[in-house]
């Protein structure tokens, strides 16, 4: 994995910590909800100005984007319900599909698959991710492939059950498989492969 790559992988997961949500919450009132994961609290706050749904904080986030990095269900449940851009990236591009694999947020990707999904339906914005490359090569499902957590697998299991293929490969040409240190992980990935290689027997 390339240093640039790893100091993104590093930024992103800083923006995330408890400090840095409490900084974002000082004066803004949907990051507070978010930091919370009221969905009330969030509602409320754009009522009374619509603009903090497309605020900015640590990292270049939207709340969307945040929400997703720390966890915060709830929160992007709402926050999708009230019209968040899916389409926002942070300072560094990633959008909510790779914040999602960044953090091993496998709930929260379930409820973006299942937004995405019925958007394209309806002819709306949609990522894709077996299509979402990002700029430094690599797809939403190779960042949950490099965590260490049962996350982490959780969300490349995610990943393969919405069709993105076990054997997708960076721009570099690895695999999830080449890249992954996780047991668990590899667990996953050569599950699907057999399963995969019985079908077409």
């Amino acid at each position: 994995m390339k240093l640039s790559t790893i100091l993104s992988f590093l930024a992103l997961s800083l923006a995330a910590t408890p400090a840095a949500a409490a900084a974002a919450s000082e004066d803004n009132a949907v990051f507070r909800g978010v930091a919370d994961d009221d969905g009330a609290a969030i509602r409320s706050a754009v009522a009374n100005d619509p603009s903090l749904l497309e605020s900015i904080g640590p990292g270049g986030q939207t709340p969307l984007i945040h929400a997703v990095l720390t966890g915060k269900e709830k929160a992007v449940t709402t926050l999708l319900e009230l019209g968040a851009d899916t389409s926002a990236t942070e300072r560094d591009g990633y959008d909510v599909l790779h914040a999602a694999g960044f953090q091993g947020r496998a709930g929260i990707l379930t409820v973006l698959l299942e937004e995405f999904a019925k958007e394209a339906k309806a002819g709306g914005f949609s990522l894709d991710p077996s299509t979402d490359r990002h700029r430094d090569g690599f797809y939403p499902m190779h960042r949950a492939c490099w965590g260490s957590k049962p996350g982490h697998t959780d969300t490349v299991k995610v990943f393969l059950e919405h069709g993105v293929p076990f054997d997708l490969t960076s721009k570099q040409g690895n695999t999830c498989e080449e890249m992954t240190r996780n047991e668990e992980t590899k667990a996953v990935l050569s599950m699907f492969k057999k399963g995969i290689e019985a079908n077409e027997l």
